[in-house]
């Protein structure tokens, strides 16, 4: 969207908003909180000179084209109660941990990766104090709305992160602006990727689980400091401890749903308590034996959450 966003601002064409309308579209069927992204990009847009753009037809197109895309997803929301709805209540009231300020701020940190931070925080400068552009101060104006927003409303972290691609590229041409000696230039390239690498094991899963426990304790990084929900801790993190012992709870699944007579099974749910899907849904799904593949064995396990 950024992209899109600034490639209308550099030429000048307001047909961009065409293509901010698709990746719109495209963005919100992954994930609906980009809808809280753009809400907070309509006050950026009233306070900087992109507010011209609403007296011209073309970002009315535009949201045109990503209410058409994602319609679909909105009636199928509709003829099932809301559920994403059902959720964000649930987050707000008990599911999600309350975070200070302070503390939300220290997760962004995290999740940007420490050495990072000067970068999207040059870029948050960038775009406030003497951008380029002046329309681009719909970014800081936005970012600072949402932080907010997910403050008051005990939203995750990584809410966040739609934000963080524009803020770092703004950053990184700051940056390069101000350094104009290039040894120095590659210093902080240098400093940003090798931190980039000492903290990868933390975000992806690249070592073993007994030495990425040590690791993190070594460096005092205990499974709290990334916590974003209510629940009870193991020596992982929970992105991480949520990979194991799938393929024993889906045998132990096909297990009970194998041993029911036929004329149970049709009216067998599998309850779930979370919302981890992919790879993980299949492994269950395939313990059920020779029809794990059907339609009939995927309806059994998706529909278990949706109806308690």
């Amino acid at each position: 969207m950024a992209g899109a966003w600034c490639g209308w601002r550099s030429r000048g064409d307001e047909r961009w908003w065409l293509a901010f309308g698709i990746v719109v579209g495209i963005s919100l069927l992954s994930k609906y909180l980009i809808v809280f992204y753009l809400a907070a990009l309509l006050p950026g847009i009233l306070a900087t000179p992109l507010r011209r753009s609403l007296a011209r037809p073309w970002i009315y197109a535009g949201a045109a084209i990503a209410f058409l895309m994602v319609l679909p997803n909105i009636l199928w929301q509709q003829q099932n109660g809301w559920p994403f709805l059902l959720l964000g209540a649930a987050s707000v009231n008990g599911k999600n941990l309350t975070l200070s300020p302070s503390d939300f701020f220290l997760q962004q940190l995290l999740l940007i990766g420490p050495m990072a931070a000067p970068v999207w925080i040059a870029g948050l400068w960038a775009t406030s104090v003497r951008p380029a552009k002046s329309a681009y101060r719909v970014f800081p104006i936005a970012y600072v709305l949402l932080c907010g927003v997910f403050i008051a409303s005990h939203g995750k972290a990584y809410y966040l992160a739609p934000f963080y691609p524009a803020l770092l590229a703004f950053g990184a041409v700051a940056i390069e602006g101000w350094l104009r000696a290039q040894a120095a230039r590659a210093a902080i390239l240098a400093l940003v990727a090798a931190s980039g690498a000492f903290a990868a094991p933390m975000a992806v899963p690249v070592l073993p689980a007994r030495t990425y426990i040590a690791f993190a304790n070594a460096i005092g990084m205990a499974p709290s400091a990334s916590a974003t929900e209510r629940q009870k801790l193991g020596p992982l993190p929970q992105h991480f401890a949520d990979m194991f012992g799938w393929p024993e709870m889906a045998a132990s699944i096909a297990g009970v749903y194998n041993g029911l007579p036929p004329a149970e099974r049709g009216a067998g749910r599998v309850l779930r308590t979370e919302l981890r899907r992919g790879r993980r849904h299949r492994r269950v799904r395939s313990a059920f034996g020779p029809a794990a593949g059907d339609q009939r064995a995927q309806q059994l396990f998706s529909l278990g959450a949706a109806r308690p």
